[in-house]
């Protein structure tokens, strides 16, 4: 009777151990919400700075809502490739269905300053405040590695991208960083015609004259270039403006970042790479077209106290208290060639490219 208890136990115990050995292994697997990861036998190439093992890496851990700490959104959940690293909505929602206060910007393409109010200077810099930032993926820094090394497909990514599979918040910070620096849409039609003539051109043979025409108003006429053409040609340091959205900002952007009034209404001049693509516009995403866009540079700027300069126009006094808003007076016909000319910012190839897609 004895003997036959002792076998009892030691059957429930190896039961139990092997029950256990399963769920982990199934917690190894599903930790994610996601599967498995279909990624090629060889990495995909990237560029010559950047590890192709460690961008791999980084870019499962973009589409990964393990990184959400309730495995319910990942980075490529706010930043669709389709759209430019951007969204389509006005706001998204964070992990409990909260709104978010500013329009998703695209992560796409160098810069000097990054978010709308322009608070980090570097992709490392970015990359870890949506996942601990209360609003959006609420992850606890501290505990995510050990979070990702219960995924069972992280050891071999880790493994290649860094030599040894151990999981740690520097390692997952390099390598969505890497991944994040090689999103360089530099293939769109106005990439392509530029880079066959001089910087100083004024048509391009590949354009309609519908484009030539709006290139023309881009540059001149509607003053467009003031701030965006360097932000179309690689890295850039982007000027930061008040664009008289409105005489009382709901959100004062870098001034509600440096409680410094003279700095209310001013954002980030974002690129416009993919412009088409990344509707609605603003840091509050109000405008929901690019006509919406020119229209409000047209005849709807606001007489702000910290308007850009590059939007005020001075007057019979030539003194700054005199200033008022500038005012285009673009034609229908014009407004829509600068529409026509702003469509060949997309990059098309940048977009449809697997080795940026969502690998689950």
């Amino acid at each position: 009777m004895k003997s036959f208890k002792v076998i009892s136990v030691a059957v429930v115990l190896l039961f139990c151990v092997w029950a256990c050995k399963k769920d982990q292994g199934q917690q190894k697997n599903v930790a994610s919400g996601k599967g498995v990861p279909q990624l090629p036998e060889q990495p995909y190439k990237y560029d010559f700075n950047h590890s192709d093992t460690r961008v791999t890496l980084g870019r499962v851990l973009f589409y990964d809502k393990a990184l959400s700490f309730n495995n319910s959104i990942s980075c490529g959940s706010c930043h669709k490739q389709q759209l430019g690293f951007a969204d389509n909505v006005q706001f998204h929602n964070g992990v409990y269905g909260n709104v978010l206060t500013r329009n998703t910007l695209s992560i796409s393409g160098n810069s000097t300053k990054l978010f709308w109010d322009g608070r980090s200077t570097s992709l490392s810099d970015l990359v870890l405040r949506p996942l601990s930032s209360h609003n959006e993926m609420l992850q606890d820094l501290s505990s995510l590695p050990s979070k990702l090394s219960l995924i069972e497909y992280y050891d071999k990514l880790f493994l290649d991208a860094y030599g040894d599979s151990q999981v740690t918040l520097a390692r997952i910070q390099t390598a969505l960083a890497d991944f994040c620096e090689v999103l360089l849409p530099n293939n769109s039609r106005f990439d392509i015609e530029r880079s066959k003539t001089s910087l100083l051109a004024t048509h391009f043979a590949g354009f309609s004259e519908e484009e030539n025409k709006g290139f023309a108003l881009f540059v001149g006429k509607a003053k467009c270039r003031i701030c965006h053409l360097t932000a179309d040609l690689g890295l850039y340091s982007p000027p930061s403006e008040n664009i008289g959205l409105e005489m009382d900002y709901k959100d004062n952007g870098i001034g509600a970042l440096t409680n410094d009034a003279s700095l209310n209404g001013l954002f980030k001049t974002p690129n416009l790479k993919n412009i088409a693509l990344t509707a609605p516009y603003m840091h509050d995403g109000r405008f929901k077209t690019l006509e919406d866009v020119i229209e409000h540079y047209n005849n709807n700027i606001v007489n702000h106290p910290n308007l850009s300069r590059m939007l005020s126009q001075l007057g019979e006094t030539n003194s700054k208290e005199d200033a008022v808003p500038a005012r285009l007076n673009l034609t229908v016909d014009e407004k829509k060639a600068l529409v026509a000319f702003m469509k060949t910012f997309t990059d098309e190839s940048f977009i449809r490219d697997p080795k940026f897609s969502n690998p689950f």
